[in-house]
């Protein structure tokens, strides 16, 4: 704890605050995702060795979250591997015409090739350790690359140079937004799982599923696997979530009570406002209200209510609200609907007795105060 590599404090001055990243057994070495593999490494060995001594047979099942600083903010890469990626080793070469990579573009590129290298000592060690062909492992970010595109979340290079955004280093591709963003750059992310049990290992190129699965459908498909219940004092209460084991079967989940899947998007801040912004999905249509980089006045076109129809425009580039004015308003009613029901969730199926109540997009508060939610609303929209 004393080297002055060890530790970082993300969110606290006191470094000795109980939240603090301030309690690691051994220092950290110069590429930080190590540190975390090789005490994953390190339990999962002696689990093996201590069940085998006591039970014998199989090892025993473990649950285990490993949260990689790589690629957060601050990045500072090897040496070794921003060479590498200088001489396009592990980096593509700069597009003819481009500059060279700058010293934050090579940090960040370097972060991502020891993140790819402690992933693959993961996989190592269960296979090590004989827990692989039987092991859930997911790989995703919890959000998208750093530093907003400001004033309307479309990047200076998104349509010639997307790979490489002059914002900062890491892409987003050709979603709009970037973190903390509602637009889909902020929060839309590759999910890879590797479960040769289940999803089988028949095709080289795997299995590919456009579903939307996020983090809520952890829990469900744990409990899914285990065979585990709810218990009866909780059965009633909301789940957002839903096992992913059909998905990964290569099947297709069974429609929900109100079809196709929805779900909103918020920040953590319960007081949350236009500066970052609501927004709800219903299959293929998206509502957003504001955005973490949509800045300007007042009845700018990004701080506005809009629609957009995702499966012909994931970019979001075409606000479909005056088009659909119908499809808007069914949204922003089951937004609201949404917002009952995890408002339910906090009062009432909650140990936390301080909860705040969730603020609503201004457009869905002046439909309330001039009493225009009607609940015939979604029969009369037509969602697919």
């Amino acid at each position: 704890p004393e080297s002055p590599k060890c530790c970082m404090n993300y969110w606290w001055d006191d470094a000795s605050a109980p939240h603090g990243v301030t309690n690691l057994t051994w220092p950290s070495p110069d590429d930080d995702s190590s540190y975390l593999t090789d005490a994953f490494s390190r339990f999962l060995t002696q689990r093996r060795q201590s069940t085998q001594t006591l039970r014998g047979g199989p090892p025993a099942p473990f649950a285990a979250q490993i949260s990689f600083h790589n690629c957060h903010k601050p990045f500072i890469g090897q040496t070794k591997n921003k060479e590498a990626c200088k001489r396009g080793e592990t980096c593509r070469p700069p597009m003819e015409g481009d500059e060279p990579y700058t010293d934050l573009e090579l940090d960040y590129y370097a972060c991502l090739t020891q993140l790819d290298t402690a992933v693959g000592k993961v996989i190592r060690t269960l296979e090590e350790n004989g827990y692989y062909d039987n092991t859930f492992v997911m790989l995703a970010s919890d959000n998208g690359p750093e530093e907003n595109c400001h004033p309307l979340g479309i990047c200076q290079r998104a349509n010639d140079r997307p790979h490489r955004p002059v914002e900062g280093p890491g892409s987003a591709g050709p979603l709009r937004g970037r973190k903390r963003d509602i637009f889909e750059g902020g929060h839309r992310v590759p999910g890879i799982v590797s479960w040769p049990a289940i999803v089988g290992t028949e095709s080289e190129s795997g299995l590919v599923s456009w579903e939307t699965v996020m983090t809520d459908d952890f829990l469900p498909t744990i409990m899914d696997t285990l065979g585990v219940k709810r218990p009866p004092e909780q059965r009633s209460w909301a789940l957002d979530g839903r096992s992913i084991i059909p998905i990964l079967q290569g099947k297709q989940w069974k429609d929900t009570k109100y079809g196709e899947r929805s779900f909103g998007i918020g920040f953590y801040d319960a007081k949350t406002t236009l500066n970052y912004g609501w927004g709800f999905r219903h299959g293929k249509w998206k509502f957003i209200e504001g955005s973490a980089s949509c800045i300007g006045e007042e009845g700018a076109p990004c701080r506005e209510p809009q629609l957009y129809d995702l499966s012909n425009d994931l970019g979001e580039r075409h606000d479909l609200s005056r088009e659909f004015p119908i499809v808007l308003a069914a949204m922003q009613h089951r937004f609201k609907r949404w917002h009952e029901s995890v408002m339910a969730s906090r009062k009432n199926e909650s140990k936390c007795t301080k909860w705040k109540e969730l603020t609503l997009p201004p457009s869905i508060e002046m439909m309330e105060r001039d009493g225009l939610f009607f609940e015939h609303v979604d029969a009369v929209a037509d969602l697919s």
